[in-house]
């Protein structure tokens, strides 16, 4: 008898089984893989804070841009005291206005469209003094020429307004037609308003 011999095993111990197919790599096990770290958090989170730094050094800057090209500001304590009275907490020299000397008004054909408001020259202050019988509104013309209303202004009353030489102040009407034009000078003195 013809003795065959036995069936290969291929190594596995077991015969006749198929040998094992070859690995193909594959994609990492995520468990043996090294660990990547994401860093799109990272990046996302760094340009955030970024962007709200440079917002609020905008903000800031913006801010004080205004303060300062708002150069005229209100004596009085805030929008809703009244000019009719010169604060009681002014300086003593403040209070006197009435030994200021007068401000004389641009003559007549003086046009209000031409004016604007030219760098800051010497502080100084103009106590408005309203000898009318109807409420007047003091505004300030700008660097571009436009009317920033500043004081509503009612009868004999008088209104201080600390100002800069070369920024040109307008009167006017509640309804807006033009009354007076100021120019300040280096001393303090009294826009009457006749």
């Amino acid at each position: 008898m013809i003795q065959q011999p036995p069936p290969p095993d291929h190594g596995t111990g077991y015969p006749g089984y198929p040998p094992q197919p070859y690995l193909v790599p594959g994609p990492p096990d995520p468990k043996l893989a090294p660990r990547r770290s994401n860093r799109l958090p990272w990046v996302l989170g760094g340009i955030a804070v970024l962007a709200a730094l440079l917002c609020l050094g905008g903000a800031v800057a913006v801010g004080a841009w205004l303060l300062t090209s708002r150069a005229e500001t209100s004596y009085s304590a805030g929008a809703e005291a009244t000019a009719a009275a010169i604060p009681s907490e002014a300086p003593a020299a403040v209070q006197d206005v009435g030994t200021w000397p007068e401000l004389p008004a641009l003559p007549a054909g003086t046009d209000a469209t031409k004016l604007r408001s030219t760098g800051n020259g010497p502080s100084t202050m103009v106590a408005f003094v309203n000898d009318r019988s109807e409420p007047v509104i003091v505004s300030w013309l700008d660097p571009t020429g436009q009317r920033v209303e500043y004081q509503r202004l009612e009868p004999g009353g008088t209104y201080l307004q600390p100002t800069y030489v070369g920024h040109p102040w307008l009167v006017s009407a509640v309804d807006g037609t033009e009354i007076a034009l100021f120019q300040p000078v280096a001393l303090p003195s009294r826009a009457v308003i006749k």
